[in-house]
């Protein structure tokens, strides 16, 4: 009845390959593997061996790793609001006392010593971490020879599948993770009645305990009330008092059989000789809000999933299917993308990356790599769920790299940097939320920790929203803009919608941000300027010609033009909204009194710092923070300020730098030369760092690595966000279609991308020139275009 649509073209040829099983037997895997009728759907040959080769799926809150195993399923399971710790207040009584002195001794550029009382007196508490909720695991009883094995993923449906013969028998799965219905759903089925057979399991590395309640497998468990980030260890601590501190979860399954049965026998679900299983995956937390204690003020997890469980009960799975692919594909379907393709393109994408990459598959990988961006957004970052962390919603560690929180000196800025013009504006949302949420304790840090009024965010943040510098060093916690650039997300999505309502909502965030910048900048009388101070250019150390280093520093070049871009911003909405006069006038005259943005005359690169003298001690990372006034906004266009495009360009092709050479191209460090050469419309260059990128960096499940370390997810967002830079800009006045496109991508076709004004984007292309445009928008007005290098106006279609 719910047979697998075919989606094959050609097939190819899989050799034997012999793999040891779970079970007594082996696996032989023969025949071949069919190939995607369109580039919307990915697809392996093989099971995947772990995490890093498995599948996500999720629905923004409940998310899973498939497998896609033979004998053995493993899905890897999380729920977004799982997280250890409980919410704190920052604190830190030192650092009012010591700021001053901080202060001074950088105005004597002094930094060093700075540097040193910082580290000793003004750090705060580390964040908590992202915790992995468990596993559902089935074991099958099937060995011998797999023919024609296929895993899937439709990216327009967010439906893996998976499917292979064995002994005469095709099994087929379908698994997914429903926004609709809140559940997972795992499908397995046969082209035989009574071949579906199989134990269900829940495990989790977190405490818990597994129990049945009818036909309900649950676990339930609490979380630790700390776990230390990964460079510091495997520490984690629970509480064992009474009433214990800490999250609490509940996972839960139900198995519904056609024919055979279903039993729950020792903490597992039992299926035998069933025609098919649908599995229904509830999960929970007791998470109630980022300022509520989640073991005293908590929602009732069992409770929750129950509710969920019961507003489905009557709907069979062709209903729930079908809704969900609805909800799903009503996203993903507003963007199509042709780069072209070639017979390299027909391989199992985990052929494609890594060693099997090849040149000519680029234009087809970058388009799928686009798409999948767009799939990742989709899965984890949904309308009222936590916005996407360090790794979407997938973690599978205690322990996860960088606590797989939210850092917010780029990494999550880079995670939504492409998603207005990707056509997924509401997907904007759980950030906004976030940056708001986030205020409440920054308020309190702009008090405790500089005595100033509005609100501050340094770079990191977790679920509990903290917003003070955290343990560790000033070289990356003593990062006060963190606010203001999250702010200019904030006032991005208005630029693309201009829904007035929403800038009313969300001005009392940019407000306060700017409120306190005006307290906080101070004037330096060697430079004349209105400096930052306790600063730091994102996690760069520095040299001076005496020879001392440090990294807490006066003014660096990106807090400058962050904090330029937020009192423009908040001046602009100020006059929108007909509010706050007296505020628009305070900034306005402290924005003509920030360091200007220079050329270094030493180097001929972008200035850093106030003093050109300063050297940034790690080239060979590309840390260029300062390519945010070109990256993130306007305060630099290439065409009106080829001086600073030029110092730019010079200062990533240095010889100490050239990471599409070097390779140093995985999640920031790739992000940040891909979107630089994108808006300086070098698509040569964007195609040589996407090249090495997919060569050492891709997983084989298409995720971005870090250093071929861990997952990290703003290396894929940071790529797309590129990807749709080549394709449009519309940061200035005029939407230029086309600017950084690459010669060997001569034609092409998109549909569906966003430009600022609320406008809708259709184009095609031949030998590198459009031959067709449509605009399209809901409120029509007429816009300037520049189209093959010449400026149109055009007046979109209503819609």
């Amino acid at each position: 009845m719910f047979i697998l649509k075919k989606i094959s073209i050609i097939s190819i040829m899989v050799l034997a390959v012999v793999v040891p099983t779970g079970n007594a037997g082996q696996l032989t895997f023969t025949g071949t593997t069919a190939v995607p009728e369109t580039t919307d759907v990915l697809y392996w040959s093989r099971p995947a061996t772990n995490w890093k080769e498995a599948v996500p799926i999720g629905n923004g809150r409940l998310g899973g790793m498939v497998s896609g195993g033979v004998d053995t399923e493993t899905i890897w399971l999380n729920e977004d609001t799982l997280w250890s710790g409980e919410p704190t207040e920052s604190n830190n009584p030192e650092a009012l006392k010591t700021y001053p002195k901080v202060q001074k001794l950088l105005l004597d550029r002094q930094e060093a010593e700075a540097n040193a009382l910082y580290d000793q007196k003004m750090l705060g508490q580390w964040n908590q971490c992202y915790m992995p909720m468990g596993n559902l695991n089935l074991e099958f009883s099937i060995d011998g020879e797999i023919k024609g094995y296929r895993r899937c993923l439709d990216m327009m449906t967010g439906v893996v599948s998976v499917e292979f013969e064995n002994k005469g028998i095709t099994y087929r799965r379908e698994i997914f993770s429903s926004s609709p219905d809140q559940a997972m759903f795992v499908r397995l089925f046969a082209d035989k009645t009574g071949q579906v057979s199989f134990t269900a399991s829940l495990t989790s590395l977190i405490r818990n305990k597994i129990e049945a309640d009818g036909s309900v497998l649950r676990m339930v468990g609490q979380c630790p009330v700390h776990s230390d980030p990964h460079y510091l260890g495997t520490k984690v601590v629970y509480d064992e008092g009474g009433n214990p501190k800490g999250m609490r979860f509940a996972t839960e399954v139900v198995a519904i059989g056609e024919g055979g049965t279903v039993s729950i026998k020792d903490g597992k679900i039992v299926a035998e000789k069933c025609d098919a299983v649908t599995l229904i995956l509830m999960a929970a937390t007791s998470y109630n809000g980022f300022d509520k204690s989640p073991s005293a003020e908590g929602r009732d997890a069992v409770a929750a999933c129950a509710k969920n469980r019961q507003a489905i009960k009557d709907k069979s799975y062709g209903d729930l299917k079908d809704r969900h692919e609805a909800d799903f594909s009503s996203l993903m379907k507003r963007v199509s993308l042709n780069l072209g393709r070639t017979a390299s393109a027909d391989r199992p994408i985990n052929e494609r990356v890594g060693k099997g990459f090849k040149e000519d598959d680029l234009g087809a990988l970058a388009s799928q790599y686009y798409q999948f961006g767009r799939y990742l957004l989709v899965s984890s970052s949904r309308v009222g769920s936590q916005p996407a962390n360090l790794q979407g919603i997938w973690s599978r560690k205690m322990n996860p790299a960088w606590s797989s929180n939210w850092t917010m000196n780029c990494n999550a800025e880079f995670n939504y940097l492409g998603v207005e013009t990707a056509n997924l504006s509401e997907l904007h949302e759980p950030f906004i939320r976030l940056v708001s949420e986030w205020s409440v304790d920054g308020n309190r840090t702009a008090k405790m920790w500089y005595g100033c009024d509005g609100w501050v965010g340094h770079h990191n943040c977790d679920i509990w929203r903290a917003a003070c510098p955290t343990q560790g060093t000033a070289l990356w916690a003593a990062f006060p803009c963190g606010g203001a650039w999250a702010c200019q997300h904030l006032w991005e999505h208005y630029s693309f919608t201009l829904d007035e309502g929403y800038l009313r909502e969300i001005w009392p965030t940019m407000r306060g941000a700017a409120k306190f910048f005006l307290d906080f900048l101070v004037e330096d009388t060697v430079s004349g300027y209105l400096v930052t101070t306790c600063d730091v250019n994102f996690e760069n150390g520095f040299s001076k010609s005496d020879g001392k280093s440090a990294a807490l520093c006066l003014a660096p070049t990106p807090s400058n033009m962050m904090v330029r871009e937020l009192f423009l911003n908040c001046i602009e909405a100020s006059k929108v909204l007909e509010t706050d006069a007296g505020l628009r006038e305070r900034m306005e005259k402290a924005v003509v009194k920030l360091p200007p943005t220079k050329v270094n005359p030493r180097n001929g690169e972008l200035q850093e710092y106030l003093d050109p003298e300063y050297k940034i001690s790690s080239r060979g990372l590309c840390e260029l923070l300062s390519t945010w006034g070109l990256i993130w906004c306007d305060q630099i266009r290439p065409r009106e300020h080829p001086e600073f495009a030029a110092a730019i360009r010079k200062a990533y092709e240095a010889a100490d730098r050239r990471p599409w050479v070097t390779g140093n191209v995985g999640s920031w460090q790739g992000a940040f030369p891909a979107n630089t050469f994108a808006r300086l419309g070098d698509g040569e260059r964007v195609a040589e760092i996407l090249s090495k990128h997919f060569e050492v960096i891709s997983n084989p499940n298409f995720t971005a690595g870090f250093i071929q370390s861990e997952w990290m997810i703003d290396g894929n967002l940071g790529g797309m966000a590129a990807i749709g830079e080549m394709l449009v800009q519309s940061q200035t006045e005029v939407i230029e279609l086309l600017p950084g496109m690459p010669k060997a991508w001569a034609e092409g076709s998109v549909k569906g991308l966003k430009g600022r004004g609320n406008v809708t984007i259709d184009f095609t292309w031949k030998s590198g020139r459009v031959t067709e445009v449509k605009l399209y928008s809901t409120t029509p007005k007429p816009v300037q275009v520049r189209v093959n290098g010449k400026i149109q106006t055009i007046t979109p279609e209503k819609i």
